[in-house]
């Protein structure tokens, strides 16, 4: 009766999982919290290794199978109880539900026969900041990834920082990247160059750092081997009650990336001109 129980509630959440979403089948919605935390603690006493390991192996598959699209259950009924306003791709841009900002996509974002290279899009709209990732797909090829994360208010002590003490705040970056690493974890990234820039007609701080990718397992895995270093590139943008992070992993030659200015290095690319040339961030009357 357990069992049935167990399997009922499973296929349950499963299904409520499936059922929400953006029609919109290019836009995801990022479940990255969901990732399992495993540790079922293993089956014991049977006396026979070979039943024991793979006891051990059956109930960590179950649950993390079952938190994964529990927790995905649970996030979708949050939205459908509480919907966060649709987002939407128009003319090649995305706009984000709560009309907080509004960003060009920089590539295709689904395979065709001709593409050797795509951008899956993933989305996790906030109440205290929204994510929009763009990750380059295949795997293993030296394509860029890009981030934006959008904070629609920011707290008084924030609200007074300027762009470039707000730029020094990592902890908004460094949670961003940790739902979707391009490092390993303690591989550090080393600032080479700043400098004062405009973003949307905005103050903005832009700060270009270097990772050696050499034996960072995570780095390769998505970049591949073919260059020796990442570049990862950051644009903080900031407004007195709004503020906005675009980053961008670059594993490809950047020869400007440590002496500047920026505005040749947004150039260096036409698609990641598009991505910062056309991010928008809404003001505060027009955001829902």
């Amino acid at each position: 009766m357990r069992f049935r129980a167990t399997i009922t509630t499973f296929v349950c959440v499963a299904l409520l999982a499936a059922c929400a979403g953006n029609p919109d089948p290019n836009i995801q919605y990022d479940y990255a919290d969901c990732t399992p935390a495993s540790g079922g603690g293993g089956a014991s006493g049977s006396g026979n290794p070979v039943a024991t390991i793979i006891g051990t192996i059956l109930i960590d598959a179950v649950v993390d199978v079952s938190w994964y699209y529990g927790c995905k259950g649970a996030q979708n009924l949050d939205h459908a109880l509480f919907p966060p306003p649709m987002s939407s791709l128009r003319d090649g841009v995305y706009h984000s539900g709560d009309g907080l900002f509004s960003v060009a996509v920089p590539g295709r974002l689904s395979p065709t026969p001709h593409d050797s290279s795509w951008l899956a899009l993933l989305e996790n709209p906030g109440r205290q900041q929204d994510y929009l990732y763009f990750l380059p797909k295949p795997l293993g090829q030296a394509n860029p990834a890009y981030l934006v994360v959008a904070l629609p208010k920011l707290d008084e002590y924030t609200a007074h920082l300027t762009p470039d003490e707000f730029a020094l705040d990592v902890g908004y970056i460094r949670d961003a990247m940790s739902r979707h690493p391009v490092s390993e974890y303690g591989h550090e990234p080393a600032p080479i160059h700043t400098e004062d820039t405009i973003v949307d007609g905005k103050p903005a701080i832009f700060t270009s750092y270097s990772l050696v990718i050499g034996d960072d397992r995570i780095a390769t895995s998505i970049f591949g081997t073919d260059h020796e270093l990442l570049h990862l590139l950051l644009y903080a943008v900031k407004t007195p009650s709004r503020a906005a992070i675009l980053g961008i992993a670059w594993p490809r030659d950047c020869p400007k990336c440590g002496t500047g200015p920026e505005a040749d290095i947004r150039s260096m690319d036409p698609q990641l001109k598009k991505f910062v040339d056309s991010f928008h961030l809404a003001d505060a009357a027009s955001v829902n």
